[in-house]
């Protein structure tokens, strides 16, 4: 049985079905944070301080997510932080 919760197919027809506009090519936070290296609790609060901004965040969930293409935007982030704390 395919697992629903790693099936982007699934994901896009369950956002049909609940009316919701979520592309394919969003990542869940949890997700990101695994290539970008940086926590989940950081991604938060540089959501919060404006440093690196959600492409979308679900209205009904506030599930955020982000795009592919954060990714080096991270990526800078998380080397600059390394460097401070160096």
């Amino acid at each position: 049985m395919p697992d629903r919760n790693n099936d982007p197919q699934v994901e896009m027809a369950d956002a049909v079905f609940s009316g919701r506009k979520l592309a394919i090519s969003n990542i869940k936070i949890g997700e990101f944070s695994k290539p970008s290296r940086v926590s989940v609790r950081m991604l938060r609060h540089y959501d919060e301080i404006g440093l690196l901004k959600p492409a979308e965040i679900d209205r009904f969930t506030d599930y955020r997510y982000y795009r592919e293409g954060q990714l080096p935007m991270a990526g800078r982030i998380a080397a600059l932080k390394d460097k401070a704390e160096g």
